[in-house]
């Protein structure tokens, strides 16, 4: 493992773990991310990735693995930044007056967006029509 993979490894366990609820996970990712300089253009989403607790309710641990894994595959992500062209209606796509807001939980395909780390954060990049759906709290898809 790289060194950036295991800066990246290490925010992500302890983003995970200073949270108990999801409100305290996107407090705590926004805190992270805050004053971070991107700027984003067109109908693209900017997302960081929701990475569940390492501890299940249930008290089973987690490993590493399972976290790299999340990183990879994982479906659910907070919405960071928005171009301004994101989900408005144009000639390509109606989003029929759904509208998507920075601080949003929404749930996307990994493989669909551009990955990439901020600030040791894992971030993905999309453009509007993959984003699939809002959720309410990530916590209940894993």
């Amino acid at each position: 493992m790289s060194v950036f993979s295991s800066n990246a490894m290490t925010v992500m366990r302890d983003i995970a773990e200073a949270s108990a609820t999801p409100e305290q996970c996107k407090s705590n990712i926004l805190d992270r991310l805050e004053g971070h300089e991107t700027e984003v253009f067109h109908s693209q989403v900017l997302v960081a990735q929701y990475i569940p607790p390492s501890r299940t309710k249930g008290g089973i641990i987690l490993t590493d693995n399972r976290v790299k894994e999340e990183r990879h595959q994982g479906t659910i992500f907070l919405v960071i930044g928005m171009g301004p062209a994101a989900f408005k209606d144009d000639n390509i796509a109606q989003f029929h007056g759904k509208e998507l807001y920075v601080g949003d939980w929404v749930m996307a395909v990994a493989g669909d967006g551009i990955a990439m780390d901020i600030r040791g954060m894992p971030c993905r990049l999309y453009q509007d029509t993959r984003i699939l759906m809002r959720v309410t709290d990530p916590s209940i898809y894993y």
